[in-house]
């Protein structure tokens, strides 16, 4: 159970993981949660859905959600009331931020309405996730905190999808004689997991042939690998051919992906 493996921690956040000003929001909360009080995942994620699911709450990204240990139980918050008690949980003069909790919802909330409906066109979304450092890395949900379903469900890949979870392995599969496509991804990158079975499907969709091979790579189970190819923002693909970099491709646009891809299956 996840609520029973947080340690010390006092509240769970959960954001809208293609919002450019809720990941803003997560790293500004992450810098000044100095004693650990805080953890992260994305509403869209598989620990974010089952956190949702077991205070029975709906999937709502205008909001983000913190669930705030209340000793035996769990409350959840939302809008401008789950700012302002995430601050409650910070370092330093961050949390007097709570006395705007005096101020009556319906006022606070309007303002918050009005800044979640232009989050998108003001902030922009993101299509991709940086890694964070590894403080940062450890308040964010991950998937060995899941129910055993959950795990098991993830692990079924679309045929033309092989997932490499064991680092030595790497290099065998990259020095072959064909295209090897790395698929870098992570299981608390909000975007990585809405378009991780969109990825799958295009690349069973795809005759590629059998000269090129795709693995996904989870970045938290494969660090020495991300860290030696300075894979830092996902999802992120590598293309490898005889052990040689060949090319790069960050972000989702699968059309740019297939253009890399094409160009260098017909120069081999």
């Amino acid at each position: 159970m996840i609520l029973g493996n947080l340690g010390g921690a006092r509240a769970i956040v959960l954001v809208d993981g293609d919002c450019a000003l809720c990941h803003g929001f997560t790293m500004f909360v992450a810098a000044r949660d100095k004693h650990d009080r805080v953890r992260f995942a994305t509403q869209q994620s598989e620990e974010g859905r089952y956190l949702l699911k077991l205070k029975n709450q709906p999937m709502d990204l205008k909001t983000i959600v913190c669930m705030e240990n209340q000793g035996e139980d769990w409350t959840c918050y939302k809008e401008s009331t789950a700012v302002l008690r995430t601050m409650r949980h910070l370092d330093g003069l961050w949390p007097l931020l709570s006395i705007f909790l005096w101020i009556p919802p319906i006022i606070r909330d309007a303002v918050y309405r009005l800044v979640a409906r232009s989050r998108y066109r003001v902030f922009g979304k993101t299509s991709s996730c940086r890694l964070p450092d590894i403080k940062t890395r450890k308040k964010v949900l991950g998937m060995a905190s899941l129910s055993s379903s959950i795990e098991k469900s993830d692990a079924k890949l679309h045929v033309g999808v092989e997932k490499l979870t064991d680092p030595s392995l790497f290099e065998s599969y990259i020095l072959q004689d064909l295209l090897t496509v790395c698929y870098f991804t992570a299981s608390w990158c909000g975007p990585c997991q809405l378009v991780s079975p969109q990825i799958e499907d295009w690349v069973k969709q795809n005759s590629f042939g059998p000269e090129t091979k795709f693995l996904k790579i989870d970045v938290d189970k494969m660090r020495p690998v991300a860290k030696r190819y300075k894979v830092k923002t996902m999802p992120q693909f590598l293309l490898f051919r005889k052990g040689a970099l060949l090319g790069r491709h960050i972000g989702t646009n699968t059309g740019e992906l297939r253009s890399n891809i094409n160009r260098f299956r017909a120069a081999a």
